[in-house]
């Protein structure tokens, strides 16, 4: 079972062991996804961003499965990044919209994930 749904399904199950034992063999990984959270978004709830981050990569991971899209190729990537660097101009800039940094940048990879997918490919 991907792990997304896998987490979905034992969260629903309120199996608590499987969470501790999941979060204790992956010391490395839960360190390394809060030091990202910590340096990228200073600002933001570290503990509640770096469970947004790892959401949103167990769910990306599990819909490139399911749709058997592409997302690690040299198109999708530059289209991305320039994607990216506009919006983030804009969103810094804005008084409101830069509070809201984290979910506009996970909303902005997923809408040009699907644009590359379906247009551009």
């Amino acid at each position: 079972m991907p792990v997304f749904w896998e987490l979905l399904a034992r969260l629903i199950e309120f199996d608590i062991q499987w969470l501790i034992s999941l979060v204790l063999h992956n010391f490395f990984w839960v360190f390394a996804f809060g030091a990202m959270a910590f340096y990228y978004y200073p600002k933001h709830n570290m503990t509640a961003t770096a469970l947004v981050i790892i959401l949103f990569i167990w769910a990306f991971i599990d819909m490139t499965s399911v749709f058997g899209w592409l997302y690690l190729v040299a198109g999708f990537l530059a289209f991305n990044y320039i994607s990216r660097f506009t919006v983030l101009t804009f969103t810094e800039n804005d008084k409101i919209l830069k509070n809201h940094t984290v979910v506009i940048m996970i909303i902005l990879f997923w809408v040009t994930w699907v644009y590359f997918n379906i247009f551009m490919r």
